[in-house]
């Protein structure tokens, strides 16, 4: 089973930029697990089955390096269609 992790990004507290925390805690509870009031950095942890869901104010550089660790990444943010973007690794010289 591949190793999936969703993050959500944006501010919980703004009309349009807080849709991704709603998001994730709508999924959270449909996988039936917790999630920890505060947004900044909440996560739920993989249970057996099923992703990881991570919620940050903003994406980082540093992030890359936990991306590294799952084999799909899903992105949440606000908008008003939904895009797909597929994305291959490289090997940088």
């Amino acid at each position: 089973m591949s190793k999936v992790l969703i993050i959500g990004y944006g501010n919980p507290d703004r009309e349009d930029d807080g849709v991704a925390w709603h998001v994730l805690q709508g999924m959270a509870h449909r996988l039936g697990r917790e999630v920890r009031a505060e947004a900044e950095g909440a996560a739920t942890s993989p249970g057996e089955e099923g992703p990881t869901l991570l919620f940050l104010p903003q994406l980082t550089p540093e992030l890359a390096e936990e991306i590294a660790h799952y084999d799909r990444v899903c992105f949440v943010d606000a908008h008003t269609r939904f895009s797909g973007l597929p994305l291959h690794p490289s090997p940088q010289a």
